[in-house]
């Protein structure tokens, strides 16, 4: 890849922020991505939590949804993406979603 995935690992350490990633593929399916947020949700509870002991503003967990163009689930993706919601429940606005797809490449056909 061109370091997407890098740079994102970065800027959350630069936050310290929790980064949650889930590297998407033709093999990846709804209950793959349900129980990705679930840990995110999980995430968001534990900050939540801990931002009431001391006090503070709960901090924002990210997910970083890879390559989501590569599997079958793009109604569910989108649904998350485009509705902030999952299965049709509210996600956190503390969960910050960013996801990155491969580009369309038209295939172009060899003459035989």
């Amino acid at each position: 890849g061109c370091g997407k995935t890098m740079l994102i690992r970065y800027l959350c350490a630069w936050m310290r922020a929790e980064l949650l990633v889930l590297d998407v593929n033709g093999g990846t399916g709804a209950q793959d991505i349900l129980d990705c947020f679930r840990r995110a949700v999980d995430a968001c509870t534990a900050a939540r939590d801990a931002a009431r002991q001391a006090g503070d503003e709960p901090k924002s967990v990210y997910l970083f949804l890879d390559e989501i163009n590569t599997c079958a689930e793009m109604g569910l993706i989108t649904e998350v993406l485009t509705q902030r919601t999952l299965k049709g429940r509210s996600i956190s606005p503390h969960l910050r979603l960013l996801a990155a797809l491969n580009p369309y490449r038209k295939r172009v056909k060899k003459n035989l």
